[in-house]
C-alpha cells in the first residue's frame, strides 16, 4: 500500500514546539535586557517631596543627578493641605551622594528640553536620606515668570526711552538745534578750509621764491666769503711782516731817544763853556731833531702802530741872544 502523506509535515508538532521555545526565550531576555537598562531590577529606595502645584510633574518624569539618571517620579497626590505630594524612587547605588541638604528642583534638560527632576549633590559631612525620606524642593522660576520680571524691569526704561525720543525728535528742542548748528559749523568750515588751502598754496608760492631768492643770496655770501679768506691771508701775511719788523723800530726808537737825551745833556752842560760856538751846535742839534721827527712820522704812518703813540710836540730850542 503506497503512503500518501506529504513529508514536509513530519515533526511539524516538534518544529512549531521548537519555534514558540525560541520565541519565548527571546522574549524574556529582551525583558530582562529592558529591565536591566531601565534599573527594574536594581533595589531602590522611595524619598517625597510637597509643592505648591503639581502642574509639569508626570509619573514616569526622569530623576537626575549631575546629568546622570538614578529613578523616576512614580506619584504624585494631592494632601489634606491642597498641596501635591511627589513621590521618586531612587536606585539605591546612588543614595549615598543624595543626603540631608540636598535639594530637589523641577527644570529643563535644554532650553526647549522634556522637564526633568534634578537632584544635587549634597554635603559629604552630612549622612544619606533614607528611604521614606523627605527631601527639600527648591522652585526655579519658569521661562514665563522670568519674561514676566524683565518686561516689569523694562517698563520705565521703556518710558524713558520714549520721553529721549520724544526729546530727540522735538523740532524746537535742544537736539534740533544743536544739528542744526552743527550743520551750518560743518559748512562754515568747510569754506574756511578751503580758504585755508589757497592761503597754503600762496604761502608755499612765496616760500619757492624766498628760497630761490636765498639761494642766489648764498651763492653772493659764498663768493664774498671766498673774497674775505683771500683778504684775511694778506692781513695775516701783512701782520706777520709788521711783527718781524717792528721790534727793530723800537730799538731804533730807543736808540735815537737815547743819544737825543744825551745830546741834550751834554749841550746843557757845556752850553755855557760852548757859548761862543752855540750856533754852529744848534744847527747841528736841529739837524738831529729833524732826522728824529722823521723817522718818529715813519713809525707813525704804519697803520698797526699808528693809534698807540700819541703825537710827540715839536721840540723847540731855546737860543741865546748875542747882542
Amino acid at each position: 500500500m503506497r503512503d500518501t502523506r506529504d513529508h514536509r509535515f513530519n515533526q511539524l508538532e516538534v518544529k512549531i514546539g521548537l519555534f514558540l521555545f525560541a520565541a519565548l526565550l527571546a522574549c524574556v531576555v529582551g525583558i530582562y535586557l529592558i529591565g536591566v537598562q531601565s534599573d527594574l531590577f536594581s533595589q531602590k529606595i522611595q524619598l517625597s517631596f510637597t509643592v505648591e502645584n503639581g502642574s509639569g510633574f508626570v509619573e514616569g518624569m526622569p530623576v537626575k543627578l549631575s546629568g546622570f539618571r538614578i529613578g523616576r517620579l512614580v506619584k504624585t497626590s494631592l494632601n489634606q493641605d491642597a498641596k501635591v505630594d511627589v513621590e521618586i524612587q531612587i536606585i539605591q547605588r546612588y543614595q549615598q551622594w543624595v543626603r540631608q541638604d540636598s535639594i530637589v528642583r523641577r527644570t529643563k534638560e535644554s532650553l526647549v528640553g522634556d522637564d526633568i527632576i534634578e537632584i544635587n549633590a549634597g554635603s559629604s559631612r552630612l549622612p544619606a536620606l533614607e528611604d521614606g525620606d523627605k527631601i527639600r524642593y527648591e522652585r526655579i522660576k519658569t521661562l514665563e515668570e522670568h519674561a514676566a520680571e524683565i518686561a516689569e524691569e523694562l517698563k520705565p526704561v521703556l518710558t524713558q526711552v520714549a520721553e529721549i525720543v520724544a526729546y530727540v525728535n522735538d523740532p524746537e528742542g535742544d537736539v534740533k538745534n544743536s544739528l542744526h548748528n552743527f550743520a551750518n559749523l560743518s559748512r562754515q568750515l568747510i569754506s574756511t578750509i578751503a580758504n585755508l588751502e589757497d592761503d597754503i598754496r600762496g604761502t608755499l608760492t612765496r616760500l619757492d621764491q624766498t628760497f630761490t631768492a636765498l639761494d642766489g643770496v648764498l651763492a653772493d655770501s659764498r663768493s664774498t666769503i671766498e673774497t674775505l679768506q683771500g683778504t684775511l691771508a694778506q692781513v695775516d701775511n701783512t701782520v706777520g711782516t709788521l711783527d718781524q719788523r717792528i721790534p727793530t723800530l723800537l730799538a731804533h726808537l730807543e736808540n735815537s731817544l737815547a743819544h737825543l737825551e744825551k745830546l741834550s745833556v751834554d749841550l746843557a752842560a757845556v752850553s755855557a763853556e760852548t757859548a761862543p760856538h752855540i750856533a754852529p751846535l744848534l744847527l747841528r742839534a736841529d739837524r738831529v731833531v729833524g732826522d728824529t721827527e722823521a723817522l718818529l712820522n715813519a713809525v707813525q704812518d704804519m697803520w698797526l702802530i699808528r693809534n698807540n703813540f700819541p703825537a710827540r710836540p715839536a721840540p723847540t730850542l731855546e737860543a741865546d741872544s748875542y747882542e
